[in-house]
Parts: structure tokens; C-alpha cells; sequence
């Protein structure tokens, strides 16, 4: 599957910012419902885990195909081929 990197980083953005979202949901709710708390902060550790599984795999040059850095801001050419990577 060919992925531009706009499109990784949004989608990686979004799963990330949901998992930390059910994460906090979990400890609020886990106060007063235990069971209920437990499991939804686990999805939500899931939904990080699983966010950071995808960028390790998406989180690469679309023209040498070199795993980048993970540093996202600021970055505007590939460190290994100097192409712009458009993100």
C-alpha cells in the first residue's frame, strides 16, 4: 500500500491522539467503574502501540524508501537521498 507522508502523519496523529483520549477516558471512568475503566485504557494503550507499529512500517521515504528519522517537525528533505518529501 503506498501511502504519501501527509497522509501517514495524519492518520498516525489521529490513531495517537485517540488512544491518549481512551487512556484518559480509562483512568476517569476506572474511579468509579474498575472493570469498565481497565478496559477501556487498555484499548486505549492498544490504539498507541498500534500507532506507533504504523509509523515504524508507513514512516518512510516515498522515493528511496528509507526508513525516516522520527523527528517530523522541520523535516522538508530526505536525509539519505535529498529529495523534498512534500510533507
Amino acid at each position: 500500500m503506498k501511502l504519501s507522508l501527509k497522509k501517514v502523519k495524519i492518520i498516525g496523529n489521529i490513531v495517537g491522539f485517540l488512544g491518549v483520549i481512551l487512556v484518559l477516558i480509562g483512568v476517569l471512568v476506572g474511579e468509579n467503574y474498575d472493570l469498565l475503566g481497565k478496559i477501556i485504557a487498555i484499548l486505549g494503550m492498544c490504539g498507541l502501540i498500534g500507532d506507533l507499529i504504523f509509523y515504524l512500517i508507513f514512516w518512510k521515504c516515498p522515493y528511496c524508501y528509507s526508513f525516516l528519522p522520527i523527528k517530523m517537525f522541520g523535516m522538508k528533505y530526505c536525509p539519505y537521498c535529498g529529495t523534498d518529501l512534500e510533507i
